[in-house]
């Protein structure tokens, strides 16, 4: 503390402080020990006096309670017990109080249409997150949690949701400001989601952030939840919301009918890849479901033919002929991109893409690093495609492609054991989305000509005509099939 009050408060001054008291011990103990009792009282009298602090001491009890609780408790403690004690007991002290306030400036509760249509269309430009001026659908309720999911604000989620008497069949539940979660909020988000399984309601995720997203996935909580059903924004949520009560499906759950059509296999086959070659599916009431985009990255790593009726499935009316064209020029093209392992060569690759603000670099490049501990992307002959597991929580506006083509081949844990000389790294802002450019790509790739343009580095033009030709081709053979 004198060391301190002196000025000297970097690591170096304590080292110089405690080198220097040995050294009076050491050479000059002796003399030390001839100074009187009286006058080593008087000093440390003063030096007690300076450290007190003691206008800070009368200062602190104009605070709030919760301060003055932790700062008498903690000097009592000195006085009476022991200085250690005393420091340990007030941090504990300190650390509770301060989750009780925060859990107290968590706000949970239910948005009614009312307060729904208070945003203006000048406030939806601003913030697309707001709500527009749309009624809230009968039979869907939005739940909003603004605050960190701490211990006392689980509590007010637990209580509000009893408020809720009738049974709905959509639940949003919007956590766009939620920062971070403890194991007791996640424990009532379980509560929720359970209870919601029960009672046949559907649960939508709403802006979600990437952190969080991750510790939902972790905990195991997405079993309740349809990957369609984690949506980016609150208005992509309540679009969903009137798609589930008009009977449509917002991404396609396939069934082992429809994934036999889809293959053009017997289901014999089906079984054996569910078998032997780990093909992705959930089994409920003896029946097998399977996930489309989990579905297509297993076939894309297993090299399983993709045909048109699988293709179909992640097509879309709406969308236009040269969509991995679009998303190619978003993304763009990069050569001798750096690397001597996945890790260096991802991180590298996330430096290049051309990312909004609000996209931080580091969490993209962890959700990249999931991924791939889930599966690899590579598909074989040297190429991979990374991308998140769910593209909804990157909030991105627009698709994009970004092709880099490696300095050196990397081990990317391919199924033909090929290194990995090409990414196309996949950033998508809607499963929707995801699915319709991953299902072109894939399709893409599978052409022998573009194959070698990529094997010889091809020059971008070159690149964007052979795709711009492609999709044409798929989209002619839609048209003449009926599917266009």
């Amino acid at each position: 503390a004198t060391n301190i009050k002196s000025g000297g408060k970097t690591p170096f001054a304590g080292i110089v402080h405690a080198i220097t008291l040995l050294l009076i011990l050491i050479f000059f103990g002796k003399w030390a020990a001839l100074i009187p009792m009286a006058t080593l009282a008087g000093i440390l009298v003063v030096v007690s006096y300076n450290m007190s602090e003691w206008r800070l001491f009368v200062k602190i009890f104009k605070s709030p309670k919760s301060d003055v609780l932790v700062l008498l408790t903690t000097f009592l403690l000195t006085v009476f017990v022991d200085l250690t004690v005393a420091i340990k007991f007030g941090i504990v002290l300190a650390a509770l109080l301060f989750m009780r306030r925060m859990s107290e400036k968590t706000q949970v509760g239910y948005i009614t249409s009312s307060i729904a249509e208070q945003a203006t269309d000048e406030d939806d430009v601003i913030d697309e997150y707001r709500i527009k001026q749309k009624d809230i659908p009968s039979g869907v309720e939005v739940f909003e949690i603004n605050g960190p999911l701490f211990f006392g604000a689980a509590d007010k989620c637990r209580d509000t949701l009893r408020g809720l008497e009738k049974k709905i069949k959509v639940l949003i539940l919007r956590l766009r400001y939620v920062p971070t979660i403890d194991a007791t909020g996640l424990s009532a988000l379980e509560n929720m989601f359970t209870s919601a399984e029960r009672d046949g309601t559907q649960i939508i995720l709403s802006g979600v952030q990437s952190s969080l997203f991750e510790k939902i996935k972790r905990s195991g909580l997405l079993k309740y939840i349809k990957n369609e059903n984690i949506q980016p924004t609150i208005n992509h949520a309540l679009e969903c919301a009137r798609k589930i009560l008009k009977g449509e499906k917002v991404i396609m759950e396939l069934t082992m009918r429809d994934v036999v059509k889809a293959f053009a296999v017997p289901e014999k086959t089906v079984n054996n890849w569910i078998g032997k070659k780990g093909m992705p599916c959930v089994k409920t009431n003896e029946q097998y479901r399977f996930n489309y985009i989990e579905l297509l990255d297993w076939a894309l790593t297993n090299k399983i033919t993709l045909t048109s009726n699988i293709l179909a499935f992640g097509e879309v009316s709406d969308c236009g002929d040269n969509v991995v064209y679009q998303a190619l020029r978003n993304g763009n093209i990069h050569y001798d991109v750096p690397g001597d392992n996945k890790e260096q060569v991802l991180k590298n690759v996330v430096d290049l893409l051309e990312l909004p603000p609000n996209l931080n670099r580091e969490s993209l490049f962890d959700l990249l690093q999931a991924r791939e501990e889930i599966m690899s992307t590579a598909i074989g002959n040297g190429i991979a495609i990374p991308h998140v597991r769910n593209p909804v929580v990157l909030h991105i506006e627009q698709p994009s492609i970004t092709l880099c083509f490696l300095k050196n081949p990397i081990d990317f844990k391919a199924i033909d054991k090929n290194p990995v000389f090409v990414l196309f790294t996949l950033l998508s802002p809607s499963v929707k989305t995801h699915l319709l450019i991953l299902s072109r790509l894939a399709f893409c790739l599978q052409n022998e000509k573009l194959q070698e343009y990529l094997q010889m580095k091809a020059t971008p033009e070159q690149i964007f005509a052979e795709i711009i030709l492609l999709e044409s081709q798929l989209a002619t053979a839609k048209k003449e099939s009926g599917k266009g």
